[in-house]
């Protein structure tokens, strides 16, 4: 029996984003997540596919079911890897492009605090 393997992804930098289609017609987005020199496939169908409207360079958050994948490689020998079926994919909003903080509030002497000068 094989066991799910839940996965969550924050603040990842979305790189080599594509728009396809299955063999069956299904719609389909590949990319990688990018998080720090970590780098994971991820895809998602169906709906949640149809919908993503990312790009190269765009920070993301993704919830999925991480899946063990394997392929022929050019030189004709096998690989294998990960990949994360996505099943929540969302844009991240970036520390850089919130607000800032408001202003502290003044210091207020105390008698152990000296006044400011």
């Amino acid at each position: 029996m094989s066991e799910i393997i839940k996965v969550t992804i924050e603040q990842a930098t979305v790189a080599d984003f594509r728009r396809v289609q299955t063999r069956t017609g299904r719609p389909m987005v590949r990319f990688h997540a990018e998080v720090g020199k970590d780098r994971l496939a991820v895809i998602a169908f169906n709906d949640l596919a149809e919908h993503l409207d990312l790009a190269d360079g765009d920070t993301v958050n993704v919830i999925g079911r991480l899946q063990g994948t394997s392929w022929e490689g050019q030189d004709g020998g096998r690989r294998y890897g990960w990949q994360v079926i996505g099943e929540q994919v969302e844009q991240a909003v970036q520390s850089d492009r919130l607000p800032p903080p408001p202003p502290a509030p003044p210091r207020v002497p105390t008698a152990r605090t000296p006044p400011v000068k």
